[in-house]
C-alpha cells in the first residue's frame, strides 16, 4: 500500500498477512513533530486507537548515509524505548519495516512534553517539579 507521503500528508502502514495480502494497520491523522532525523505521526489503528508512529524523515531516507541513520534509529530509539518501563515513558507497541524503513509504533499520550512545559514556564523546572516526571 501507499506509505508516507509528506507532500499530501497521508500514509497507510500495511503488513502482509498469512495469505500474502496487504493489510493496512494504521492510517494517518496528522504530523506531531519533526526532529533532526525523525518525524512522528499521529495515526489510528484498525480498532480506532490512537498511536504515534516515528520513522526517519524523507530527506534522511534520500541521504547517502541512510543505512547509518537507520542503524542509529534502531540503536538509539527502538532499543532504548524497548528497554524502558516507566509510567512517564510511552510504550513501544511494535516495529514495522515498510520497504526497508523502520517505523516505530508507540502508544499515543495526549499532552505536553517536558520541553513544552519548560518553555511555557520560561525557566527550568525546580528539583521538586522535575521529580514528578522522573
Amino acid at each position: 500500500g501507499k506509505f508516507f507521503d509528506e507532500k499530501d500528508n497521508t500514509f497507510e502502514l500495511c503488513k502482509k498477512n498469512e495469505s500474502g495480502e496487504n493489510k493496512c494497520l494504521y492510517n494517518f491523522i496528522k504530523t506531531l513533530g519533526r526532529g533532526g532525523f525523525g518525524i512522528t505521526y499521529l495515526a489510528q489503528d484498525t480498532n480506532d486507537n490512537l498511536v504515534a508512529i516515528k520513522t526517519l524523515k524523507i530527506d534522511v531516507q534520500n541521504n547517502a548515509f541512510f543505512e547509518r541513520h537507520k542503524q542509529n534509529f534502531y540503536s538509539s530509539e527502538v532499543m532504548a524505548l524497548s528497554n524502558c518501563r516507566h509510567p512517564n515513558i510511552v510504550k513501544n507497541i511494535e516495529l514495522i519495516h515498510e520497504n526497508g524503513l523502520p517505523c516505530l509504533v508507540m502508544e499515543y499520550v495526549d499532552g505536553k512534553n517536558i520541553f513544552q512545559l519548560v518553555r511555557e514556564k520560561g525557566k527550568p523546572l525546580s528539583e521538586r517539579e522535575a521529580l514528578v516526571y522522573i
